[in-house]
């Protein structure tokens, strides 16, 4: 279609009480939006901005939460060939989008799912001028964060509401290896586990330029810095520029809420003068799974057989 007018699909639906859940199953292929004749709820934006869809259940709040377009597939549509801002594939004012594929050109074709706020919103993935752009539930949507749920063996549970945009597996395989969630965070399983077992959050990082005192065998020096969202807890680690092949050690940890403290020990060298350079830390934050209660006894018989052993356990722990 090469004038087609805009948006070419304008699903809304009539105040009343019957549900209304949507639709399913939508393909648009080939498209050229060309007619500038917009509807008038839509003249707010500019005509560059005028989606390919839009969906508006305004109906009540419970119609809004049970409204979707699910399955929709976009293929070499655009809004005005040759436009470097080709606005949006789906405009959403309530209601929500799940499993929409979109394929259009980078320069001329749309790529997003937003709200009438121009925020992504719904469950999709896009081909964009910067590669796939994947899009899952928020947290608040969810009323939790990502599930820890790795199984594909419960055919009664939804991908879609477990909050990952990718998940991964090998042939044979019962249930996921890797999952990252639409909040960011990156689950780990074994391929046969109905959870995962482990869970980055995230990566924090910050660096600045530290010049360490001389420092005589069995010395220290330390400084801070501050890393946004790091808690005590945190595994920390850091690495300063200038420290090559000495018997010290550089070890960081979480002091406090956004700050990290470094600390260069001179452990065998009669003066150590490290020189000044970037010192750089980084702070992943995991989400610890919950072990069985049996597993704690064996925990505990490895980590701590003796005192000096439950010293350095909780050391490893506190950083």
């Amino acid at each position: 279609m090469e004038r087609s007018a805009a948006p070419l699909f304008d699903v809304q639906s009539a105040a009343g009480d019957a549900p209304f859940t949507g639709v399913q199953s939508v393909l648009i292929e080939d498209c050229s939006q060309a007619d500038l004749g917009t509807p008038h709820y839509l003249r707010q934006y500019s005509y560059s901005n005028v989606p390919i869809v839009a969906l508006n259940c305004s109906a009540g709040p419970r119609q809004a939460e049970t409204c979707h377009l699910d399955g929709v597939t976009m293929i070499g549509a655009s809004r005005i060939e040759g436009t470097v801002k080709p606005g949006p594939a789906i405009r959403v004012f309530r209601g929500w989008v799940n499993d929409a594929t979109i394929l259009n050109s980078a320069l001329t074709g749309p790529s997003a799912v937003v709200g009438p706020d121009d925020r992504v919103v719904g469950q999709w993935l896009a081909q964009t001028g910067d590669g796939l752009l994947a899009v899952g539930p928020s947290s608040d949507r969810l009323g939790a964060v990502a599930s820890n749920d790795a199984s594909f063996a419960d055919p009664s549970r939804r991908d879609s509401m477990r909050g990952h945009v990718l998940t991964v597996a090998t042939d044979g395989d019962t249930a996921a290896r890797m999952a990252i969630g639409a909040d960011g965070a990156i689950r780990y399983g074994d391929g046969h586990a109905t959870e995962f077992d482990t869970v980055l959050r995230r990566q924090v990082s910050n660096s600045t330029n530290w010049d360490p005192p001389r420092l005589a065998q069995g010395e220290w020096a330390n400084c801070s810095l501050f890393v946004s969202s790091a808690e005590p807890g945190d595994i920390a680690t850091a690495a300063h520029a200038m420290l090559g092949v000495v018997r010290a050690t550089l070890d960081a940890r979480v002091v406090r809420s956004g700050v990290v403290a470094v600390l260069l020990h001179n452990v065998g060298e009669p003066i150590l003068d490290v020189g000044g350079g970037v010192v750089r830390v980084a702070v992943a934050k995991f989400a610890w799974p919950k072990q069985k209660p049996e597993v704690w006894p064996r925990l505990l018989l490895l980590c701590m057989p003796n005192v000096r052993a439950r010293v350095l356990f909780l050391g490893a722990v506190a950083r």
